[in-house]
Formats: structure tokens, sequence, C-alpha cells
């Protein structure tokens, strides 16, 4: 993702004859001009709303569909998009989900696949495995 200061300085030398709005690469000027000419090259089948991208067009049948693949590990909620599923986590500052982080044991939240908390993840060691266990005491201890 581009830094958002980087992206407002960012030069975009590609300019639309039609409105005179410009664009950093070819592709986001040709994407634009469907804007002015309307043929879209992705159409929803449901609504026949148009699309430059198909990734776009992928995103909105989330509407129709009423799916939401992306679900909050800390209230259950479910998002159509992962973008949306990031912005909500961000209301859950300092909440736990119960979990104990393998790393330091804190229940800490929300754990990455590896059951660790984002603290120990982001340390300057990186994560570790779990603490091994002390050896289970042998029942059959011979002397000879």
């Amino acid at each position: 993702m581009l830094n958002p200061v980087t992206f407002v300085l960012q030069e975009k030398p590609h300019k639309c004859q039609l409105c005179s709005k410009s664009f950093p690469t070819p592709g986001d000027l040709k994407s634009h001009m469907y804007v002015h000419n309307g043929s879209w090259p992705f159409k929803c089948h449901v609504c026949s709303r148009g699309f430059s991208k198909q990734t776009n067009l992928k995103n909105h049948l989330f509407l129709h569909t009423g799916d939401k693949p992306h679900s909050c590990n800390l209230c259950n909620k479910k998002f159509a998009l992962a973008c949306n599923l990031r912005a909500h986590l961000k209301t859950h500052d300092g909440e736990t989900t119960g979990e104990e982080c393998l790393q330091c044991g804190a229940a800490c939240g929300p754990l990455t696949g590896g059951g660790v908390c984002s603290g120990c993840l982001q340390s300057p060691a990186g994560p570790a495995s779990a603490p091994t266990p002390e050896p289970a005491p042998c029942d059959d201890i011979s002397v000879v």
C-alpha cells in the first residue's frame, strides 16, 4: 500500500484530454476513460453497473449476494471486504480474544495464525516457538 503522503506528492504526467484530470500511470488514465465513453469492460449481471476492473466488479457482487466472508475474531461481526474488516478492527483497540499467546502467555488479541500476539511478533527477536515443556520423569530408571 502506498504511503498517503507519497501518493499525494506522486507525479501524474498522464492527463485526460476530455476533463484535464491527471493520473500517475497510463493504465490509470485508460481506466478513467471508461467514465467518458461508457464502455465498461466488466458489467454486473444483476444490475448492469459497469466497472473498469474485475476486482471492483467482484467486490460489488457482494452487495447482491449478501456474502460476508471476513469476520471479526473479537465480536464476530462480518464484512464483505477485508479492508472494511481491517478498519473495524481498529475500533477494538486494546480488546482481547481471551486466547493466550503461545510466546508470552498473556491474554492478547487478536493472535496471528501461529498463535502469537502482535507484541511478540514485532519484538526484535521475532516470534519464537512455544516454550518447550519439561520432559516427563522416567518411570523405569535403572542404575547399572
